[in-house]
């Protein structure tokens, strides 16, 4: 399943160059897009609060910034690292966004983002190092 999953990345992404933090949400924006309209023509429900903070995330420079740095630390090694999303930055990260805009976020769900990629990443190194 792996593999086949590897191939249609591999597809999906050929005519994207991910190279930064700027280009790697240009193909996330497009990639919630895609996903909100293949899930509205086919009747599929998403989760609305879940896509919500994905968006906001997506929109907002220092909370993308933070999730985008951790990320890109745990491709930066073949190892798998342990380290997970820092509760207080993130928490810190909300407070900051909901002195400054109309939008709050939970900071209990981000962190659960994050977690569940960095999972998703040590996974893939497990499996590139067997």
């Amino acid at each position: 399943m792996f593999h086949l999953l590897t191939l249609t990345l591999q597809v999906l992404l050929r005519q994207y160059r991910i190279v930064d933090k700027a280009s790697c949400r240009a193909v996330l924006h497009e990639l919630v897009s895609l996903v909100q309209t293949h899930a509205s023509e086919s009747g599929l429900p998403l989760d609305d609060v879940a896509l919500r903070h994905i968006k906001f995330t997506l929109n907002n420079d220092a909370v993308f910034g933070y999730v985008y740095r951790l990320i890109a630390g745990q491709f930066q090694t073949e190892e798998i690292l342990f380290e997970m999303a820092d509760e207080d930055a993130i928490a810190e990260l909300a407070e900051d966004v909901a002195a400054h805009t109309a939008e709050t976020i939970d900071p209990v769900l981000i962190v659960s983002l994050v977690s569940q990629i960095v999972s998703i990443i040590n996974a893939i190194k497990t499996i590139r190092n067997r």
